[in-house]
């Protein structure tokens, strides 16, 4: 109790605890937090709905989790440069917080930072930030446009769900990691991606309904499970020179894939052709399927369900069949693959009953 007299005290509307604000207790629109201040406690200003602008000072270095989180009226706040830490969910559903600068000393957005902040318009970020944090700006509808620093190496799940003013995503070659549902449901209508695209997570631009033009750069070796499902105005695609693997109905419920149905060919040979080596959907087809040698791989759940194939011919230009490329294919007997295939992922075959025979050869 001694030890509280002598280091804890309420300065104005501040109660203070060494050099950490543990809590305002005003009532005011404007708000100027003291200088030599290095930390904001954990809900310090949360729910305090009167507040409009806050005024940071040059010494503080963090800003506690859920600091200010349902400051409603809350529309202006700096964040001063070297501040070196957002908690979780700072300043969630500040729905009125019209911009906002990350400085280039803090190095990661933690969970939930910005979610909700339907205002938010204007957002910037510095070279120096890493990681955003799982559904970091989560319903942040005003936000038009981002532009990620080459420092970044990780976007979490959901970062950047129902961001339905957002434009224009570019995911640079650093960006290693990539969470599920990041972008899915926002406004994007033009996406690219530069790196390889093996640490992403499903649904990414899922249900992004104004969606017309993807771009896939030639550094991208893998297409993750569902990268555009549903993207139902989804036209113009640009692929990789040559895809390392292709992920689980990555473009179902596209136009392009629509076109790329109707362009898929029978050839007088009895093969059946893609011009752009994919093999993305075979769940019309039925009989004896021969794949072309224009085919170098065939995506993950091509023929998923499909119970009128009943054998399969996979030519040696084929080095990849993704995962469960024929599952559930419960009328496939035989399947006749090359014998140098690099690699088969897991539930190819899974649930295929009557699959009785499976060889390898050459020049198939």
């Amino acid at each position: 109790e001694m030890v509280g007299q002598i280091y804890r005290q309420v300065l104005g509307n501040f109660r203070i605890s060494h050099t950490m604000l543990l809590q305002y207790l005003g009532e005011e629109s404007r708000v100027v937090v003291p200088e030599g201040i290095t930390m904001i406690g954990e809900e310090a200003f949360a729910g305090k709905e009167t507040i409009d602008r806050v005024i940071l000072p040059e010494s503080l270095l963090e800003i506690g989790a859920g600091a200010f989180r349902d400051c409603l009226l809350l529309q202006n706040i700096s964040l001063p440069q070297g501040l070196r830490r957002i908690g979780a969910g700072a300043f969630e559903n500040c729905v009125k917080l019209l911009r906002m600068h990350v400085p280039s000393t803090v190095r990661r957005i933690e969970a939930r930072t910005f979610r909700h902040c339907h205002m938010l318009r204007e957002l910037t970020f510095s070279d120096g930030l890493c990681e955003i944090g799982e559904s970091a700006f989560y319903g942040c509808h005003a936000i038009e446009a981002i532009e990620f620093p080459k420092s970044l190496t990780s976007v979490g799940r959901m970062a950047f769900y129902r961001c339905r003013g957002l434009r224009e995503v570019c995911l640079l070659e650093q960006t290693e990691f990539v969470g599920a549902l990041a972008f899915a449901g926002s406004g994007v209508q033009r996406a690219q991606i530069c790196g390889s695209g093996r640490a992403f997570g499903t649904d990414l631009f899922a249900g992004c309904e104004e969606l017309t033009e993807l771009i896939l750069e030639d550094g991208v070796c893998h297409i993750p499970d569902k990268l555009a499902f549903g993207c139902s105005k989804l036209i113009h695609v640009r692929l990789p020179g040559h895809p390392l693997s292709v992920g689980r109905h990555p473009l179902e419920g596209t136009a392009f894939l629509a076109q790329w149905r109707k362009q898929v060919r029978l050839q007088q040979k009895g093969e059946w052709s893609a011009s752009d080596g994919i093999f993305w959907d075979g769940r019309d087809l039925e009989g004896v399927v021969y794949l072309s040698s224009e085919i170098h791989t065939i995506a993950g759940g091509a023929f998923y369900g499909n119970t009128n194939v009943t054998e399969m011919i996979v030519p040696e230009s084929v080095t990849w069949i993704g995962r469960g490329a024929f599952k559930g294919c419960r009328g496939l007997s035989r399947v006749c693959l090359p014998v140098d295939m690099t690699h088969v992922e897991a539930e190819v075959f899974a649930g295929c009953e009557n699959l009785l025979d499976v060889v390898t050869l050459k020049n198939t």
